[in-house]
Parts: C-alpha cells; structure tokens; sequence
C-alpha cells in the first residue's frame, strides 16, 4: 500500500485504488456498501477514502446508477414561523428516507420558481416537494409541471393552492377558522372581525379563512358583510344582533424583515375610524400580537373589551403579554404526510388523492376569555388621544 505524502484535490475511485494496490471495483463495491469483502479489507479503503477527502462524483453516479438521490424542496420561506417549521420537518423527514435534499428557496429567486426548478430537473431530482406558496399560477410556469411530469418526476404540494392532478397536503383552514370564530361566540361576542393582509379572494387561504368564520356567524344566526379595505372603514356597528366583517389591508409598512409593522399599522388605523368590535380573528399570530400591543398602548383591555385569536400556534402565541388562543397547522403531520406520499409515487404508485386536509385543532388561552366588558365608554375620541 502507498499513502500518498498529499491527498489529490479531487480524490477519485482510482486514486483510492492505486494508493491501496488494489483493483477500482473493489473500491467502488466498498464505498458502494457491498458485505462481500472481510472487515479488514472494508476498513482500509474507509478509511483511504477519508484520509484523501474522498467525495462521490454526483455526476457519474446518475449515469451509473441512472438515479441521483436527491428529492427537490421548493420552499416559501417567508417571515412566519409556520414556514421554517415545514423547512425543519421536511428536511428531517426527507434525511430518514436516505435520500439528500436539494434545496432552493423563492425568496432568492423573487418569487419566481422557474429558474431553480428547471435546475432541479437538471440536476434529475427524483422527486419534488413544493412546500407554501408555490407561484405555479402563469401559463409559464405552468408549463414547469408538464415539463416534471415529462421527466417523470413525482410533485407533492404541502401548504399551497391545489393543482389538478397532483397531490396537495394542506391544514384546514376554513375549519380552523370556523372553530375560533365558533369559540368566540360562545364567550358571548356579537361584533366579530376577520382580519387580513389582502382581499380574502386574492389568495387561497384567504377564501378558506374567510369561509370558515362566515360559516360560524350564519350558522349562529348573524350575517356577515363584504370585505372592506381599512381604508374605507367608516362603517359602525347598528343594533345588538350578532354580526361579522372582514377588514383587508395591502398596505406594506415597515422592514420587510419584521412581521409585526404592517398589521401594528393597520390597527392603529382602525382604531382612529371607529373600529368598535368586540372580537378580532386575525390572520395568524403575528397579527392577533400586534393587535394586543397596540390595544395594550391605548388602553384598550384584552380580552375584557376585545376578544383577539390568531393562528399557527406559533411561539408569539405564548410571549404575548396576553397569550393568544390559536389554531395549529400541525407542520410536523403534514410535512410527514407529504414525504410519505411522494416516497410512493416516486415507487410507482399513482395517487388518485387530488387534495388531503390536515386538522387545525385550536388552542384556548388567555385571549379569547369570555369576561367581556361593555365598550360604551371607550369612545373614539380617547382611542385618538391615546395614540402614541
């Protein structure tokens, strides 16, 4: 055996071979994991290969084997910690399969899938998990799904608007929704608020969201109006009869690097037109905290005069001066759910399952408490007075 004085840059089966006098394919049966070779024999190339740095050629792997052991994530990484909870999973999840993960992110991409999965398809993935907002909705891109599925490379969608033939796992919204806002009229709230960053129609989950606490408020008996931007909120509350509204915003305040500015921005601005509810549904979390840190400013109680539930289960949920009754989307079920039904149909199997819903179970805590306080003495002038 000759030990190299200085292992080569780019160590290869032969440089193993020739260093330890024996033939290529005995190296490359070793490495590849075969059981045929004694201990002894198995150890010396192990640990040839590691004194030289020795790294598989990827490249000749594919043409060797015909496979590349690698599963794609096209992820939304966003600023929600729900988001980064599907990146750990999925990438925990996709490790036990023994498979490596190729990863690339939209938001480094600006939100254009196209480039990184046309790399991914050349780079011969052997399946692809497109985990949030995918941005699949051009006629371009589109033409990404016909190209994967020329390939013949399996997609799964986990949290993202459904596509005709390819299976999706997402949480229930509609549901979750329905449940908290359920919960709160319960607790004897009658002017309920749904709020959103955008017109519930200009995304999916938005329809879900705005269905699920519809649902609830019909089926208790009141009615609910059409959306309204915070910029057109002028409207008050007219009798006792139990009555919801969804309240939309696109306005984009602030660091693009806090999730707390925008929604702040927005409350601030619905208290100063009138805002008089006595239950707020916000989108998710993040939301609900930063409605309760502006109400805490101008000495609004929560939950006595405002009832506020997020979503997510996030961890603000439970730092929040008041903790946050939410829902939770259960990333970790549904990021193993997904992996699961990819692993089959990268094996062959054609699932007929066009969409699977995770349930939202909702957790109570402080913020939704039933201890509700008439708001008849909280005019709007000191709301404005209050402001910082």
């Amino acid at each position: 055996m000759t030990k190299p004085s200085k292992p080569p840059a780019n160590p290869t089966l032969h440089h193993i071979a020739e260093a330890l006098g024996i033939s290529r394919t005995t190296v490359s049966e070793i490495l590849s994991g075969s059981d045929r070779y004694s201990d002894a024999k198995r150890t010396q190339v192990l640990d040839m290969a590691t004194t030289m740095n020795y790294r598989p050629n990827r490249s000749a792997q594919i043409v060797r084997k015909g496979r590349s052991n690698l599963i794609g994530v096209v992820h939304h990484g966003g600023q929600l910690q729900v988001a980064h909870e599907r990146a750990y999973y999925l990438g925990h999840y996709i490790s036990e399969t023994g498979y490596d993960l190729l990863l690339a992110d939209i938001t480094w991409y600006q939100k254009n899938p196209v480039s990184m999965v046309n790399y991914m398809i050349d780079s011969r993935v052997e399946g692809i998990v497109f985990s949030g907002p995918s941005a699949i909705d051009s006629p371009e891109n589109m033409q990404l799904l016909d190209r994967m599925e020329k390939a013949n490379i399996p997609v799964v969608f986990i949290s993202s608007e459904s596509v005709k033939g390819i299976p999706t796992i997402n949480s229930d919204f509609a549901d979750g929704f329905y449940q908290l806002t359920k919960h709160l009229i319960s607790n004897g709230r009658r002017r309920l608020t749904l709020l959103l960053s955008g017109h519930p129609e200009s995304a999916w989950h938005g329809v879900h969201r705005w269905r699920g606490f519809t649902k609830a408020i019909e089926e208790a008996g009141g009615e609910v109006r059409p959306p309204l931007a915070v910029n057109e909120y002028l409207k008050a509350w007219t009798g006792d009869s139990l009555q919801g509204e969804v309240v939309y915003s696109h306005a984009d305040i602030g660091s693009r690097f806090s999730p707390f500015d925008t929604p702040q921005y927005i409350m601030e601005q619905l208290l100063d037109r009138g805002f008089s509810s006595d239950a707020l549904v916000a989108s998710n979390d993040d939301w609900a905290a930063s409605a309760i840190s502006v109400c805490i400013r101008r000495g609004i109680d929560v939950p006595g005069e405002l009832a506020v539930t997020g979503f997510d289960n996030s961890n603000i949920a439970k730092l929040s001066p008041v903790q946050i009754t939410t829902a939770s989307q259960q990333s970790d079920h549904a990021c193993r759910l997904g992996i699961d039904l990819l692993m089959k149909r990268m094996n062959g199997a054609k699932e007929t399952t066009n969409s699977i819903l995770i349930p939202c179970p909702i957790i109570i805590r402080e913020s939704s408490g039933s201890n509700l306080k008439s708001r008849s003495r909280h005019s709007t002038k000191k709301h404005l007075r209050s402001a910082p």
